[in-house]
């Protein structure tokens, strides 16, 4: 780790009581070998497992959705299903009953335009018809003493056409870092998605509030007052809300104690700080860059995101949360 990086660490993360200070060259990259995960397949994709208990699953399988009331345009793959903490505290949902196009951890496009005669699919709001987003391939899986990779691939499609046509390909690493030994409280999860225009036509994302980065916040957590929200520029919802952020904290309580998860974006971002969207009453946000207004993605130009997702047990404190940030902001 380069000394700035040690430098920024210092303090700030052992205040938030989340660690002690003479592991902090170990603390966000986890370089120290650590208590290994183990993975495990899963009847709708992978499941990561740590102390034999499942802490992040991976959805591959377009199963039907979970609830008899949920229609068949609901079904999907490709996406983050569940995320726990530590202590194995539940700080994800899917299939929300008030949003059930809602999953976990996912990325999807809302307002588009395509076509000389444009055709709009919306790859967010299944529930519209318009488009979708399917799993195509688990590419691989690595499990090391560093942590584990997932490695996939996805497709945006557009079923305003008929039949229903291709729009981009959308590749998935994730990487859960190893616990690190004296950080009993904490995973490190590295999200790198890249999307790339398969059509023959520029696809334009038009602006809106939310879109891109999706993540759902667990169900209990519902209610205006139910959830906490915190940005870098420590403001909560509403204030918070269509601001641009570095980082944005949401928690609350889970089986009695605090939980909660932290997403961090990569200054590498498009438009970073990106623009975030706090729903005024329910556990959601999203890092949605079309805040800001349209924009083009041309035929086979990747479009790269990054972000790190800490998944907390107890309140991560505003300094801890922005040591780790710059500590990523160099990676």
């Amino acid at each position: 780790m380069k000394r700035r990086e040690s430098l920024a660490l210092t303090g700030a993360i052992a205040a938030s009581g989340l660690a002690n200070p003479r592991h902090l060259l170990a603390k966000t990259l986890s370089r120290h070998r650590a208590e290994a995960f183990q993975v495990a397949n899963d009847p709708l994709g992978v499941s990561i497992q740590w102390q034999d208990k499942s802490v992040l699953r991976y959805r591959s399988v377009e199963a039907p959705p979970p609830r008899a009331e949920i229609g068949p345009d609901y079904t999907r793959g490709g996406y983050v299903s569940e995320l726990r903490t530590p202590h194995g505290r539940l700080v994800t949902d899917d299939f929300p009953p008030n949003h059930l196009h809602h999953h976990g951890v996912w990325f999807a496009w809302v307002k588009t335009a395509i076509g000389a005669k444009p055709r709009n699919p919306d790859f967010w709001n299944m529930g519209q018809k318009s488009g979708t987003v399917k799993f195509v391939s688990l590419d691989g899986v690595q499990s090391g003493g560093r942590g584990v990779e997932i490695r996939t691939t996805h497709r945006h499609v557009d079923l305003t056409t008929s039949p229903a046509t291709d729009v981009g390909q959308e590749s998935w690493r994730v990487f859960m870092h190893a616990p690190t030994p004296g950080v009993p409280n904490l995973f490190i999860v590295d999200f790198d998605l890249s999307f790339v225009v398969t059509a023959a036509e520029s696809l334009h994302i038009l602006k809106h509030i939310y879109g891109g980065l999706g993540v759902r916040g667990h169900r209990d957590w519902n209610g205006a007052g139910a959830v906490r929200f915190l940005t870098s520029e420590g403001c909560g919802r509403p204030a918070g809300n269509e601001t641009r952020v570095r980082w944005v904290d949401m928690m609350a309580h889970v089986d009695g104690a605090r939980a909660g998860v932290t997403v961090l974006g990569h200054p590498g971002n498009f438009r970073a700080p990106q623009p975030v969207r706090l729903h005024p009453t329910e556990p959601f946000l999203s890092m949605a860059p079309a805040q800001l207004g349209d924009f083009e993605l041309a035929p086979g130009q990747p479009y790269r995101s990054r972000y790190r997702l800490l998944v907390h047990d107890g309140e991560l404190e505003a300094a801890a949360i922005e040591a780790h940030w710059q500590a990523y902001s160099q990676a």
